[in-house]
Parts: C-alpha cells; structure tokens; sequence
C-alpha cells in the first residue's frame, strides 16, 4: 500500500539523516535527501549502501526482501547516467537556457585575425638578428647563427613539451622569460640613455629627429606560439634603439667606438638567448629524452623512464627545486593542471638527490656556455 511521502527538512548533505519515503507509483521505500537531483528526493548515495549486498552479488536473487529497492536502484542509476549525459551535452548551461542555444558553444570557432601580423624594420642590425646566418654550403660549421625565427622555432617545440609536463621543457621556458626580461631592461636603458642626450640638445634649441630607412622592409610573422612574438618582440625593441643610438652618433653625441660597444652588448645578449633555446631543444628532443615527464621520477617509473632521467640530469644538470615542484613556471605553458599540494611535497621530497635546494629567491641562473661570438661581418 503506498504511503504518503515524508515532507523534506533543510539540512546540508553531510548531516542529512535518511528519511524512509516510499514510491507513491511502486510502493517501494527509499531514502531520500534534500540535495538530490530526483524530483521525489530519491538519495542514491544512501539506496547504493542499502543494496550494496546485491550489487555485489553475481546473481542477485528475486526473493530476497530488497530486490525491490535494488532494481528500483538501477534504474534510477540509469536515469542519473542519462541526465548526466545531457548535462554534459548541454556544455552544463543553466537550466534557463534552451538546449537549442546551449549546444551553440561547440559551434563556435577557433579564434583567428582578419589580417596578417607583420613586423616592419628600419635597420639592418636587426634585420640580421632575425634572419640569422645559416652555414655556407660546404663549410664544416653545423649549425651556423640563429636568427630570432629560428629561436622562435626552438622555443614553440620547448612549449609543446611543456604539454607532456616535461620539467627541463619548463626550466628553460623560464631561463628565456627571464632573459628576455633582462634584455628588455638593457635595451630600455641604452634607449634611454642615448635619448636623454637628443632631449638635453632640444633643450638648448637643437631639435633632432630620430632617424628612420628610406625604404623600411616588412615581414609576415604568423607565428602559432606566443614566444614566436617574444622574440619579434625583441627584434622592434632592438631596432627602435638602433635608430635611437645612430642618431645620436650621426648629431656627435657619441662616439662611434661608444655606438659599437652598445649596439655589440645587446646583440650578444640577444644571440645568446636564441643559442641557449637552440641547444636545448637539440637535447631535449634526442631519442633517449623524448617522452620525458614528472612521472618519470616516480618510484614506480619503469626502466625506460628512469634511463631519461639519469640521461637528462648528465646533459642538462640538475633541476631548481621550484620548477621541478611547479612553484616558478614558465608564462606560458601547454600544462593545464596545477599540481595539489600532496603532489607538490611528493615532487619535493624526490627532487632532493636530483635537484639543488629552493633557493631564498626564484630567480635561477641560465645554464649557457658564455656568449655567442659576434664576427665583424655581424656586427
């Protein structure tokens, strides 16, 4: 005989008590919940528990006294499975919302530009600095000088790694972001200095204008990572204080040895910068380091991930702490999970015999070999 259902009192889910209500169309009892997402309240957490014996069973059996609730129980796990799929279909819009409309936010399409990004340059340093000097055929040289599209290249293959949670993927990340930002301060500075000098002469009435090329030359960038436009960002910095430096050189303001020795410092900055992107994607991408990850370090890795490690801390050296432990990462990443806090201690506790201590500031000094030689043919 069905009995009328118990009214539901207002309580938060983890000290609700179970109400005994019964089906009014089946008769059956259940538990029911004020958080439940049945519209007769039916609790399933607790109905799972009350049934778990045949759940378990392989052949559950029609005359035992639950067998009602246990089936009443798969259905209503059926109708969950169902109502979550639709949930998840709807891309799990409010219920406001017509399906109709929130189906729309799978059809909407990727980002794109309406026009093609380009760069446009007035000097030939600069020029120079993004085209690179690829080796004369027949030379003995391998790799030649990169140039800033190269550097691009390397640090766009150094971000996809980053998907694969590969922890020297991101240290040199970091290396290149704080580079670039050292560059960009010495670049700012030169600028300003030589600047200064052409406002000090408009103050005394001897107005300069900055030189500019004749005939300028742009170049179509399209770049499909966001390090392809740090280093372009460079280049135009670069070339602004190229045509800041030369004017005050062409009004005598400096000398033309003062000129060499500023514009000399930052393109040997730069170089080294695209050299150290260069030779680490060269490692990283060798056959015994592909696949590496963080899990690789796992007391349960397997043979093959432990061989990438040892290979890795003899070519690379050991990791900093903090990237290892995902407390400094790169500014931007293919990573889209941060790490919990259990699984950061884990990752601290096994960097240890493999990584230098966290140090008092997350500043770390890039592992280069010295500066790239600047021929005079560069210069």
């Amino acid at each position: 005989m069905a009995t009328t259902q118990k009214p539901k009192t207002s309580r938060k889910k983890k000290a609700d008590s179970v109400d005994a209500t019964s089906s009014e169309a089946t008769g059956i009892q259940f538990a029911t919940i004020e958080s439940s997402p049945f519209p007769d309240g039916y609790d399933i957490e607790a109905e799972s528990m009350a049934v778990a014996q045949l759940v378990e069973s392989d052949n559950p059996s029609e005359t035992d006294p639950l067998y009602a609730r246990y089936t009443l129980y798969l259905d209503r796990l059926a109708q969950l499975d169902s109502m979550r799929r639709t949930h998840h279909a709807r891309q799990e819009a409010n219920l406001e919302v017509p399906t109709n409309q929130a189906t729309k936010a799978t059809q909407i399409g990727a980002l794109s530009v309406d026009e093609e990004d380009t760069m446009t340059l007035h000097t030939v340093e600069a020029m120079r600095l993004y085209l690179g000097v690829a080796p004369e055929p027949g030379s003995t040289t391998r790799f030649g000088v990169p140039g800033a599209r190269r550097a691009a290249t390397a640090l766009r293959q150094l971000f996809l790694l980053t998907a694969n949670d590969n922890p020297y993927a991101d240290l040199k990340l970091v290396e290149t972001d704080q580079r670039v930002a050292k560059i960009k301060a010495l670049i700012e500075k030169i600028e300003r200095t030589h600047k200064t000098k052409l406002d000090e002469m408009r103050a005394k009435g001897l107005s300069y204008s900055i030189l500019a090329s004749s005939n300028p030359q742009t170049v179509s960038l399209g770049y499909r990572s966001p390090y392809g436009y740090t280093m372009s960002t460079l280049i135009v910095l670069f070339d602004h204080c190229v045509r800041v430096v030369k004017s005050a050189a062409r009004r005598d303001l400096v000398s033309k040895a003062e000129t060499h020795i500023a514009l000399l410092q930052m393109k040997r900055e730069i170089r080294s910068m695209f050299e150290n992107a260069n030779g680490a994607v060269r490692t990283l991408m060798q056959k015994q380091m592909l696949g590496l990850s963080r899990a690789d370090w796992l007391e349960q890795a397997d043979e093959d991930a432990k061989k990438r490690v040892e290979a890795a801390h003899q070519l690379l050296g050991a990791l900093p702490q903090p990237i290892f432990v995902g407390e400094l990462s790169p500014r931007h990443s293919l990573r889209n999970e941060r790490l919990s806090g259990a699984e950061v201690e884990l990752l601290r506790q096994l960097s240890n015999p493999t990584s230098t201590p966290a140090a008092s500031t997350t500043e770390i000094n890039p592992s280069v070999t010295g500066p790239t030689p600047v021929t005079d043919g560069l210069v």
